[in-house]
């Protein structure tokens, strides 16, 4: 019960960073097209950059976990 509960919670942090990941690069991308480039626009690209990182981190390491188990 409390494996699956641990589950639960790690495919709610994946899909948390998924949701950052693309609202910043949807923000980037209006800021680019809007004020052309300026640090506003780099900034919220480092942030996407860096939460897909950690979406892709979390996957890997959930499916890692769940092969480990099987």
């Amino acid at each position: 019960m409390a494996n699956q509960k641990h589950g639960i919670y790690i495919i709610i942090m994946e899909y948390a960073w998924l949701i950052i990941s693309l609202s910043s690069l949807m923000t980037a991308c209006v800021e680019l097209y809007y004020h052309g480039a300026n640090l506003e626009c780099v900034k919220f690209g480092v942030l996407f950059v860096l939460a897909f990182a950690m979406f892709l981190y979390r996957r890997c390491q959930r499916i890692k976990e769940k092969n480990i188990n099987d």
